[in-house]
Parts: C-alpha cells; sequence; structure tokens
C-alpha cells in the first residue's frame, strides 16, 4: 500500500493544529509505551475505509472513538491490540501536546472521550490533557452580535412566493437566539410579533428583554409581521405567519455568553423549531472547525430536520486582522450566509457586501454557501425609545432572511410536495440549487457561495420544466454502493442538480473534517458521463445541458462512508437553455434608442428593468413567439405625463 510522507507528518501532529503554551516537555509524555498500557491511537489504513476496518479494530479490543480524515481512526486501546489489525499501514500515539486548540486563552473546553465537555481555567486543562479520556483542549468562544426593499428583491424574490405559492410561514416555527427580544414580557409585546412568540431567557433564567436593540431587529428580518409600520411602509419579514421561539443569550451586563450550546439547540427543537437563524460569532479561530462546531454538527447529525442558518461574520475595525469566516458558522451543517447591498432607489442592483467575510474554511471548504441583503428596515426594540422600527446592516440581516426562506421551503414541502418532514439537507439543496450568482468568475465560489438567495423560481416549476427532489433517509451504508435515479428530459434544457448531505461530525482537531464522502454522476442516454468528486465539500453541483431526449440516470455513490449509513437529498432543477426573453425599446416615435434582453424570470410573467427616461417617450415590448397570437403583436406601455421611471409588467392573458 502506498503511504505518503505527508500523511505521516500530519498523523503525528507536526502540520496537527497544535497549540500555545504546550509542548513534550510541559506535559510529561513518556518516551515508551507498555505494549499493555491502555492509551489513545491514530490507526491508519491505506485506502478508503468503513465498516470491515472499524469491525475489524473493535474486534481486537480497541474502542473506536471516531474518523479521522483520510483513512483512518482515533482509537483507545493498548499498543499490543493493535498488533492484531490487518491492513494497517500506520500507527501513532495520540499525544498531549497533540491535543490543545491553538489560541488557547486563559479559560478552555476539555472534551472527552464520551463527547461530553467541560469549561475550565488554561493551567488545569492543560494538566490533564495526557489523560486518555481528553481528547481536546479547545478555546472557549466569545461571541459578539453581527450587525422592505429586501424581501421584494427580483432576486431574493419573497413577495411572489407570498402572492405565488401562497406561502407565508404558516405552520413553521422559526427559533433565534440573541440578545434579546423587544420588552422580554408578552404583554405590550412589539405588534410585530403578538400572539407567536415564545421567549426563554437561557443565560439569565426567565429575562429575555432585549436592551441592545440587536436580536429584535434579527427576529423581524425572520418573520415580523410588519404590523405598526409607518404609513406607506410595510417592514414584514419573510415568514410573517411563522411562529418564534426567542432565546436570550445576554447577561446583566449585557454580552453574550452560551454555557450550553447544545442545551439551546435542544430547547429551540423541543419547543417544536425546525428552522434556527443565529447571528452570533466568535472572533477567536478564524476559519477553524472548533469544538463548538462539532457541537454544533453532533446535534444537527441527530436531528437531521433541524435546518440552522449561521451569519459568516463581519469585518470588524476591532479585529481588522481576521478577514475569513467566522465560528461557528465553519460547522459543516449549517448554511452559512454572508451579505449584499442593494439601494432602495434600483431594485436590481445586487453587490457583496464590503464588510462580509469570505472563505475558504481552513480546510478549503467552501464559505458562505449563500448571500441575501444585508441592509434592512426591522422591528426595534420598545426599550431603546427610538420607535418601533429602525435601520442597520449586516450579515446578522442576510442571516434571518435566508432562514425565513428556509421555513418557506419547509411550509411549500410539506403542504404542495407531500413531504411532511423534510430533511435540512433537502431544504439546503433548494436553495443552493435556485441561487443566482451576482460575481463574476466560477461558482461556487468563497465570496457568495452558490449565489443569491431566490426563492420563487427556486420552488415555482415552470411549464414543461422539471423539479425533482430526493429525500433519501436511508441512506448509503458502504464503500462503492449506489444509488440511481432514472430522470426522463427533454433536450435543449439547463440542468442544475445539487447534492447535499449531513455529514457525520468531524473531529476539532483535524486539519480536514470531511468524514463520510459522497459523490455523484449523471450519465446521458448516449453514455457520456458528467461527474463531481468532491474530497473537502458535503455539497456538490452539477449543471449541464441536455443534448438529447431520454433517460438521464443520476448517481449517487459512497466513495467513502466510514460512519455510515449517510443519507443525503438530491434536488434536479430545468430550465429553457436560452432564457426566454423579451426585446424591450424605449422609443421616440419609431427610432428605438435601447434594447434590453430580460430573463423570464417567473415563466409566465415577463418584467423589465426600472428606466429613466423623458416623459414623452412610450415603452413598447416586443412579445415573444410563444405568447403572441399575431405575428406582429405588440404592447405598448405608455408612460404617464412626467412620469421618469416605471415598473411594468406584461403577463400572457393580456
Amino acid at each position: 500500500a502506498r503511504f505518503s510522507l505527508g500523511y505521516f507528518l500530519w498523523l503525528t501532529g507536526v502540520v496537527w493544529k497544535t497549540g500555545l503554551g504546550c509542548n513534550r516537555a510541559a506535559v510529561g509524555v513518556p518516551a515508551a509505551v507498555p505494549r499493555h498500557e491502555a492509551g489513545l491511537w491514530f490507526v491508519a489504513f491505506g485506502d478508503v475505509v468503513g465498516s470491515e476496518e472499524r469491525g475489524a479494530l473493535t474486534a481486537a479490543g480497541l474502542e473506536v472513538l471516531g474518523y479521522v480524515p483520510d483513512h483512518a481512526f482515533l482509537t483507545r486501546g493498548t499498543a499490543e491490540a493493535l498488533t492484531r489489525v490487518a491492513g494497517v499501514v500506520w500507527t501513532g500515539r495520540y499525544e498531549a501536546w497533540q491535543k490543545i486548540a491553538p489560541e488557547l486563552g486563559e479559560e478552555a473546553v476539555v472534551v472527552y472521550a464520551d463527547g461530553s465537555q467541560r469549561r475550565m481555567a488554561r493551567e488545569a486543562a492543560l494538566a490533564i490533557a495526557e489523560s486518555e479520556e481528553v481528547v481536546w483542549v479547545d478555546v472557549v468562544p466569545q461571541l459578539t452580535t453581527l450587525c422592505d426593499v429586501a424581501r421584494t428583491q427580483p432576486m431574493m424574490d419573497v413577495n411572489r412566493a407570498w402572492e405565488g405559492l401562497d406561502l407565508a410561514g404558516d405552520g413553521e416555527i422559526i427559533a433565534v437566539t440573541d440578545t434579546g427580544l423587544d420588552r422580554g414580557e408578552l404583554g405590550g409585546l412589539h405588534p410585530a410579533f403578538q400572539g407567536r412568540v415564545t421567549g426563554f431567557g437561557v443565560t439569565q433564567p426567565g429575562v429575555w428583554r432585549d436592551n441592545s436593540g440587536h436580536g429584535t431587529m434579527v427576529a423581524g428580518c425572520a418573520l415580523g409581521s410588519g404590523a405598526g409600520s409607518p404609513t406607506g411602509k410595510f417592514y414584514a419579514g419573510v415568514a410573517p405567519e411563522a411562529r418564534l421561539v426567542f432565546l436570550s443569550m445576554a447577561d446583566a451586563a449585557g454580552n453574550v455568553e452560551i454555557e450550553d450550546w447544545a442545551g439551546t439547540m435542544s430547547l429551540a427543537y423541543d419547543n417544536g423549531a425546525r428552522v434556527f437563524s443565529l447571528s452570533l460569532a466568535t472572533y477567536s479561530s478564524e476559519a477553524q472547525y472548533t469544538t463548538m462546531c462539532t457541537t454544533t454538527d453532533v446535534f444537527l447529525w441527530q436531528h437531521p430536520d433541524m435546518v440552522l442558518c449561521a451569519a459568516v461574520g463581519n469585518w470588524n475595525y476591532n479585529y481588522p486582522n481576521v478577514t475569513k469566516v467566522l465560528v461557528p458558522a465553519t460547522s459543516k451543517n449549517v448554511i452559512t450566509v454572508g451579505a449584499t447591498v442593494n439601494s432602495a432607489n434600483s431594485l436590481t442592483t445586487q453587490a457583496m457586501g464590503d464588510y462580509s467575510l469570505i472563505g475558504p474554511c481552513a480546510d478549503g471548504r467552501v464559505k458562505p454557501e449563500i448571500v441575501a441583503p444585508g441592509n434592512c428596515t426591522s422591528t426595534y426594540s420598545q426599550l431603546k425609545g427610538a420607535g418601533l422600527y429602525a435601520s442597520s446592516q449586516g450579515t446578522s440581516f442576510a442571516t434571518p432572511f435566508v432562514a425565513g426562506c428556509a421555513a418557506l421551503t419547509r411550509q411549500w414541502l410539506r403542504t404542495q410536495r407531500d413531504m411532511p418532514s423534510p430533511s435540512a439537507a433537502l431544504i439546503k439543496a433548494v436553495l443552493l440549487n435556485g441561487a443566482q450568482s451576482i460575481t463574476a468568475g466560477a461558482h461556487p465560489n468563497n465570496v457568495e457561495g452558490w449565489g443569491h438567495v431566490s426563492l420563487f423560481p427556486s420552488l415555482y416549476t415552470p411549464r414543461g420544466m422539471t423539479n425533482l427532489l430526493f429525500d433519501v433517509t436511508a441512506g448509503l451504508a458502504q464503500n462503492n454502493t449506489a444509488h440511481t435515479h432514472g430522470v426522463a428530459l427533454p433536450a435543449g434544457v439547463v440542468v442544475h442538480a445539487t447534492l447535499v448531505y449531513t455529514d457525520y461530525p468531524g473531529w476539532a482537531g483535524a486539519t480536514k473534517v470531511l468524514v463520510n464522502d459522497l459523490d455523484f454522476s449523471v450519465v446521458a442516454p448516449d453514455g457520456m458521463v458528467m461527474s463531481v468528486a468532491d474530497r473537502v465539500n458535503n455539497v456538490e453541483h452539477l449543471t449541464f445541458v441536455t443534448a438529447a431526449p431520454g433517460t438521464y440516470e443520476v448517481v449517487v455513490q459512497a466513495y467513502q462512508v466510514p460512519e455510515g449509513p449517510q443519507p443525503y437529498a438530491l434536488v434536479l432543477r430545468t430550465e429553457p437553455v436560452a432564457p426566454m426573453v423579451t426585446s424591450l425599446r424605449v422609443a421616440d416615435g419609431n427610432a428605438a434608442l435601447t434594447v434590453f434582453s430580460l430573463r423570464d424570470t417567473a415563466l409566465d410573467v415577463w418584467e423589465t428593468p426600472t428606466l429613466s427616461v423623458p416623459a414623452a417617450w412610450t415603452l413598447r415590448a416586443d412579445l415573444p413567439a410563444r405568447l403572441r397570437t399575431d405575428p406582429a403583436r405588440e404592447v405598448v406601455l405608455p408612460l404617464a405625463p412626467g412620469q421618469q421611471q416605471g415598473f411594468w409588467t406584461v403577463r400572457e392573458s393580456e
């Protein structure tokens, strides 16, 4: 079997994520280990591993604590037991100095072999690092907050999901963990939330008021009803009929503390929430996969129907050297959200917010995964005495926008696609599959991920098009096994296929955190194969054009499943190979001055951008052939006298 020196160096800790102030001498690692003395061991095999290798370790008397990429396990047992395992190419003692995270502060989180955690002073943690009961010593996360038009963006496209698909969040429950909610009591609560809230004080039991204002704004973006908006405005959130479980993490001084992150997620889940919005992050350990990430992924693995949206983070003057994605948005199984900026004067202008942090993660995973508007006008805490609504910007507000979209997607799957308990992986796949790019270059990328959330086109299926959903909860259990999904497709359509799976939690100490590795490919009727083999991400995507009609076989294969079975979700959506367009002319008399080609964004609805033209001009829309009853048919849409701008819609019924 082949075995690389680089792999050896990584396993022995030379490029392991070793930390500050701890070395072999400091913890007194023994020079030799007796054959019958129990300890923690890395056991590496020469190729992909699965249930057979795990079984061999167990049969030899070793306790398997977890998989370590690539092709290795962390075990507990004696050195003598290691000699009874066939196929092993290397073994190494897991030393105390290898267990220490970088940037360790005055306090640490000790992670034990049974998965439990305990917070203690740094020196106490270092003193027990040698114990075989300890598998990792991590930093204590110090969390901070991340600070009408966004909802109506043609690219976010939420209003048409309300109107065209009858989705507003009814039957869904969204959890928000933040600084607090308004007055923190049901009596006199902000009118945008009345009758829909269950509140908890997690850090201060029974206290969930918002002295900051941040938490109330975040909740409003996700599901505020718009009640109390100023005259002529309607500042509703994305899912205004959803219920809210609010979990306040603020202490008496207003600082955000999470003592029991797993318990906080459990509290939300036990109260019915299946979508969770988190706009808190820590500026330590940027781009890293920490114990908080492991805790997050453990919970999401154990609760596969919970969607957790996490803010990628904002650039901060107090941390000028931090430019990459923050913890816990580096978790594998969350939806990591970045922020765009939009203008109230231009409904079509979108660009990345210069404050929105970028990826990749330290192990190369793509983050953020999706983006949404970060500037908003939303509900504001009445305790601030500045009115019911206020404006701000940040990834904090892009995140609940996406959480609201996840709730509407879940409602759509339940009520219109006959899927009563859709997985989080499927909801994530739907949103990423329909996201629209707003940056140049290859996609996905580490600036916008798969693109800007675009809700209505992600859900609505045009006539003659396809939107197939596979939520395979049984999953794949063995290496080199596969599922094949046959799909009949016409020629000349663009196919967007997205595979997402909630991966088994990774080890905080590892430099690579993908555990189970699935690939997928598409076999065309003529035998041509298009494939994705990503060894880093648990999201994979293919876009291709069908050259001929027939059955296309979509194959999902288990390359390596050491912690199976591995469920997955697959979305396959089609659109015309050439966008259905209409030619729009701004004309003075018969002279066409400007020609616009516009994408058909909603099948039978054709939209123009906002145009600034002299009042005397007329807008003429030359309809495409599929909408014409007369070859020469033309719709003339005159501007009102003195009107400088307009927004027009041409429908098939006209």
